[in-house]
């Protein structure tokens, strides 16, 4: 049986490009509304998220994916808004529990390196701090200077209060 990736996204040019990619490493690519997904009975075995999504926003979701599934490994992925960067926004969600940023427009590069930065983090925690270091910089818009280890090791710290 082949793992499932689900695409919470509606950008149809995101969807179209995303479900290939998936399917050459593997996967099955699902595309689901963020209300389906979190009522579904399974865990898929990867999610991606697009935080500028009108019927929930990206962040409230990956919380949520991140509640019901703490070893979900999570992609944000976002363009940016006007006067925000895209860098800003996806470092927000990394620090409130996506393992990986993928910034739009998609390349293969940067979905590449976003995927395999995402299946690390949720493979690290039998692994030592310093072997899970050799990930960092890995955020395919490269403007993170923390290893995913780092993030997860602050978020824990300081859990994010609503």
């Amino acid at each position: 049986m082949e793992p499932k990736a689900v695409i919470i996204d509606r950008e149809v040019v995101s969807t179209a490009t995303l479900v290939p990619w998936l399917e050459t490493r593997g996967y099955r690519g699902l595309i689901r509304s963020a209300a389906t997904l979190l009522s579904a009975d399974t865990s898929p075995d990867l999610a991606f998220v697009e935080l500028l999504n009108p019927e929930k926003e990206g962040i409230e979701t990956i919380m949520a994916l991140r509640t019901r599934w703490p070893d979900l490994p999570i992609i944000a992925m976002c363009q940016g808004l006007r006067g925000v960067p895209a860098s800003m926004l996806l470092d927000f969600a990394l620090n409130l529990g996506a393992d990986a940023a993928l910034a739009k427009p998609l390349s293969l590069d940067a979905f590449v390196k976003a995927f395999d930065q995402a299946l690390a983090v949720r493979n690290t925690s039998s692994q030592t701090q310093s072997e899970a270091g050799s990930a960092a910089g890995l955020c395919p818009y490269g403007e993170s200077a923390t290893s995913p280890v780092e993030r997860r090791a602050r978020r824990q710290r300081r859990p994010f209060a609503a």
